[in-house]
């Protein structure tokens, strides 16, 4: 066998491995088989399954890497289970071929396949699988209805889940070559007329599966290795093979016989919760259904009817949509089931109520699948990526630093330094204490008889100007820790542990012993240091060089600005580099255990661990960071040697010490603290390149993704800052060197205050459009790009800047820029919700921040001289600061067509992704025109259209990879190219690529387009925008 498997033997607590062998029969002809890669998903099938009473044979595979834990729970937890291990290739796929050609086909005649399935991680993928899960095994009931849908139908080859059926034409992605191999392989004719069950679990019929078992019979199918891949694999050819094996016997796939009612409460708010958090309804409806929700709190019972009659008013609208039992049955389940939960959960959608216009645009038209493909992208992107951010609230993080608050009063610190050779370290460490120490102190020095003939010299030199100093001379080594604990039979203040190898910055002290001396029962202080492991930054628990090689001094300037009320943390020691003592407690607990710990290492750690036995903390302090350059007393040798003696006799002492640890690194309660203090690091190092875009995707975001990436190649310090409509929060990605953190700030105010803190290089606006409070964002930018020394760069690509309409669209949904710079109020029509402006618009003020920003820009950046010229019709005094560079288009190559001689119809591409600003309705009227004359004229969309047209004459390929452009133009016999964009763009790529390709094209005579098209000999620009004069221009040319 090409891939091995190995079956699984419990017994005696003890897992054995063997050749698979030959089970013996049983009672039952079902088969369950699940490949279990994520263990805690299969908790969710395990619960499923124990309610099955329909009897069954289970067999589980698993990968290499599975724990013996985790293996023995299986065992343990199922009864009757049959355990495979297999290769991690294949995805889920080659392990069930793997079973099925153990167990045969010839007993097993009905089998379920189901997996653990993680869709992303996302919460859409979350819902999608436990609906598939239902829909398979979700009850007994379900079950049965099943296997007797098989029996008395001949005709039911497969059964999947209700919304899993999908046709392999829209679904094909870049499966084909792999679909082609295993059709010819099999003897099968090519049809692309078939479904398919998405997520690969479903039952069939196990005599479908004979032809291709006999291929992995015969090592005929080669199976990639587990990398993560997302398509273009054999396991994902093979989910469409499976279709097509039915399809092949004329059998169908049909959805489940389960009932969305008897669904869990869990599910079904998790499903209410994508839809309607991103669900496009009109505010009026949203208002009522509101009303509807809180009048069900308050009399339930009238409330039922209520709902009965919106429930009739989905299915209308869900009449032709494809998956309508989703709309019709899940949504009014959700409304009935959840109450208090989903009244609150629509109030939160409330807050963007903008955002819900969306999908009831898409809804009424019964564009379901979009929308659930849309859905899925926000969920993937926008909404599951805010979520996962941590929010950044400035004046939390941030209060600048009052002196006057951390005084020590007439209390003197005492400073104990134990030195061991490190001559180099000791000039700057005294520099930085004398200079930096603003408060009473003593130094108390050990010289713990260095080799170094330079030492002992050069401390009684230092200390020959303190006079309050103790000096300690040892003739012989004592190490650290007894050092330390000689030292303490001096002290009678609190006191401060200090290594040679640190430097402090100015008024380091106070900030130190704050705590200390202010706070109650604080035994220990340790501040931010370069190399201090749980204390250590940028990098948590490492040995950093110091950032950015700044000095003590500038750097700790970042860190005096930390709020330390909220960041003080508890921690299970201090670090005894620069560890701040509570006198006080000393004398209760004593000092270091010098018998146990020798000459160091685990010694504060200890002590600390005792501290908190006594009910005292140790405490990081966030505002203060000293310099340690880790020079060591120690060899590596003797280090080594110290710490593995050392830490066995610290766990023995305190077996919690090692759970603590790790719990505090698991919560690192610092993380976002580090990142934005790397940020205002990287600024007082080397200044910040600010970009302000919008996060809807598309052409813009493309743009700002490649500034970032030329301004890294600078090793400039970026800030990016997008407002996500979607999340109704504004995200910031900060990017220097191999630095890359993400956060989000809750309101504008918030974000203005962070980046009050920056000293901008650059200010660039890609992008404004769905910035709320769009007038205070103008005011504020103009004000931020003010300085002299930041360059202002604004690249036009919409024309936001000139109306909120920043398409040039009317009310009637033509492009009319006259209209758009005067109109007063948003246009509310029925084309397509595509604006994110929704109050009454005061143009003046509009253009006169606009102006006043545009006049400020060091760079009006225009992609097309077109774009330039609707620009000064607006702002007609501003043309010193603008320069027009269209952007580049690598990587097309002219195209040859092989033309079929046998093809008499002219056959019109569309590239790209068609809205209706990209002509959609250009499109579907052009299809309506072509079938009512019977025109000889096909349309192939290259990409995706919002519109649903299905007609004889129409084809949509579905998004596609620049790589495979030319392939799908030759598949599809294309002779010319129409890009029916009905507003002046700034700049069209897809014209760009055909032009390239020196493929013929027709444009309307609008923006950037017309412009490069009327300059192509292949080019053909329609000065009318209707679909008369396209088929009027297509009658003539010479294609």
């Amino acid at each position: 066998m090409k891939y091995a498997i190995e079956e699984l033997i419990y017994s005696n607590q003890n897992i054995m491995k063997q050749t698979p062998t030959t089970l013996p029969k049983t009672d039952t002809n079902i088969a369950v088989v699940i490949h279990v890669f994520y263990p805690d998903i299969f908790k969710e099938i395990q619960l499923l399954l124990a309610d099955i009473q329909v009897p069954f044979d289970l067999f589980i595979t698993i990968p290499e890497h599975t724990s013996e834990e985790t293996i023995k729970n299986l065992f343990e937890s199922t009864p009757n289970i049959h355990i495979y291990m297999t290769e991690n290739r294949g995805r889920d796929v080659l392990p069930f071929l793997q079973i099925m050609q153990l167990i045969g086909t010839q007993h097993y005649t009905h089998i379920c396949k189901l997996h653990t399935k993680k869709t992303d991680g996302s919460d859409l993928g979350n819902i999608w699988r436990k609906l598939l899960y239902f829909d398979l095994i979700g009850s007994n009931d379900i079950v049965e209805k099943t296997i007797k849908a098989f029996e008395v139908d001949p005709n039911v080859g497969m059964v999947t889940g209700k919304n899993a059926i999908l046709d392999v034409e829209s679904y094909m992605y870049e499966n084909r070559p792999t679909l082609a191999q295993l059709k010819s392989q099999l003897n099968i004719s090519w049809d692309d007329n078939f479904n398919f069950a998405a997520g690969t679990m479903f039952w069939i019929k196990g005599a479908l599966l004979e032809d291709l078992l006999a291929l992995l019979k015969n090592d005929q199918l080669d199976f990639e290795v587990e990398a993560g891949q997302t398509d273009n694999t054999l396991a994902h050819a093979i989910e469409r093979l499976f279709g097509l094996l039915c399809h092949k016997e004329g059998l169908q796939i049909v959805g489940s016989p389960s009932s969305y009612n008897t669904l869990d409460e869990h599910t079904l708010e998790g499903l209410a919760s994508l839809v309607l958090r991103q669900e496009y309804v009109d505010i009026e409806d949203f208002n009522q259904q509101l009303t509807q929700q809180n009048t069900y709190i308050q009399k339930q019972t009238k409330n039922i009817q209520q709902l009965e009659t919106y429930t009739k008013e989905l299915e209308s609208l869900a009449e032709s949509m494809r998956l309508k039992n989703r709309i019709k049955k899940l949504i009014p389940t959700t409304l009935f089931t959840q109450g208090t939960k989903l009244f609150n959960l629509l109030k939160t959608v409330k807050n963007n109520p903008q955002l819900l216009k969306k999908v009831f645009y898409y809804l009424k038209r019964g564009e379901i699948s979009y929308l659930i493909s849309k859905l899925k992208e926000k969920s993937r992107t926008n909404l599951s990526h805010s979520q996962e951010l941590a929010v950044v609230e400035p004046s939390n993080f941030f209060f600048p630093l009052e002196k006057s608050h951390y005084t020590l009063g007439e209390m003197t610190i005492d400073i104990i330094i134990p030195v061991y050779n490190g001559f180099e370290f000791l000039e700057p460490l005294f520099d930085s204490v004398e200079k930096n120490t603003s408060s009473a102190y003593r130094l108390i020095v050990i010289n713990d008889c260095s080799p170094d003939e330079k030492v002992k010299p050069y401390l009684l030199k230092r200390l020959g100007s303190h006079p309050s100093a103790i000096f300690i001379d040892h003739q012989e080594n004592q190490g650290f820790l007894k050092s330390v604990n000689e030292a303490y039979t001096h002290v009678n203040n609190h006191f401060i542990l200090l290594n040679t190898d640190t430097e402090v910055p100015p008024f380091w002290m106070e900030r130190l012993m704050y705590p200390i001396v202010h706070m109650e029962n604080v035994a220990s202080t340790t501040p931010f240091t370069n190399a201090g492991e749980i204390a250590s930054f940028p990098n948590f628990v490492a040995d950093n060089d110091i950032f950015e090689q700044m000095s003590v001094t500038k750097l700790d300037k970042v860190f005096q600005e930390v709020n330390p009320k909220t960041f003080y943390a508890q921690v299970p020691t201090g670090v005894g580099f620069c560890m701040g003592v509570n006198y006080h407690l000393t004398k209760d607990i004593g000092m270091f255990a010098e018998d146990t710990f020798g000459k160091g290492y685990g010694e504060e750690n200890d002590w600390c661990q005792r501290a908190i036995k006594e009910g005292y903390t140790n405490l990081i302090v966030p505002n203060l960071f000293v310099y340690h350059k880790h020079g060591g007393s120690f060899s590596a040798e003797e280090k080594q040697k110290l710490l593995k003696e050392n830490s066995l006799k610290l766990q023995a002492r305190h077996p919690n010490y090692g759970r603590d640890v790790t719990q505090y690194i698991e919560q690192n309660p610092h993380k976002t603290l580090r990142e934005l203090l790397v940020l205002l690091a990287s600024d007082k190092k080397v200044g910040t390149y600010l970009i302000f875009d919008h996060a809807l995707g598309g052409g813009a975001n493309i743009y700002t993704d490649k500034r970032i990436e030329d301004y890294l190649g600078e090793e400039k310090n970026v800030l990016l800052v997008q407002y996500d409509f979607y999340s109704a929060a504004y995200t910031l990605r900060h990017r220097y060197k191999h630095y890359d953190f993400a956060y989000k700030v809750p309101t504008f105010e918030a974000l203005c205050t962070l980046l009050d803190k920056l000293h901008l290089n650059e200010l660039f606006l890609n992008n404004l459009v769905s910035y709320p409070n769009i007038f205070e964002t103008l005011s504020y930018l103009k004000e931020l790009s003010s300085s002299n020394e930041t360059r202002l760069v604004i690249p036009i690509h919409d024309f936001y800047a000139i109306s909120p309409s920043y398409n040039l669209l009317d009310t009637t949904g033509t492009y009319n820029l006259h209209a758009c710079m005067e109109q007063r109020k948003m246009l509310q029509n029925n084309q397509e919700w595509r604006n994110f402006y929704s109050d009454i618009v005061n143009m003046p003020k509009w253009h006169s921040l606009w102006e006043a920003l545009l006049q400020n820009a060091q760079q009006v950046l225009c992609f097309s001289h077109s774009s330039e010229a609707l620009l000064l019709q607006a702002y007609p005094n501003l043309t010193s600061n603008i320069d027009v560079i269209p952007h580049t288009v690598d990587g097309i190559e002219p195209i040859t067509l092989q033309k079929d001689p046998q093809k008499t119809s002219i056959t019109v591409g569309v590239l790209g992704g068609i809205n209706y600003i990209k002509g959609a309705n250009i499109v579907k009227e052009m299809v309506d025109i072509i079938d009512a004359e019977n025109l000889d004229i096909n349309i192939v969309v290259i990409g995706e259209i919002t519109e649903p047209i299905k007609n004889k004459h129409f084809k949509v390929t579905g998004r596609y990879k620049r790589e495979n452009l030319s392939n799908l133009i030759q598949e599809h016999q294309i002779d010319i190219f129409l890009i029916p964009t009905i507003i002046p763009e700034t700049f069209s790529y897809t014209t760009q690529e055909v032009i390239m390709m020196d493929l013929p094209l027709v444009v309307f005579n609008l923006g950037a387009p017309a412009e490069r098209v009327s300059k192509y000999y292949k080019g053909y620009v329609v000065e009318e925008i209707s679909v008369h004069a396209v088929l009027k221009t297509l009658s003539i040319t010479s294609i």
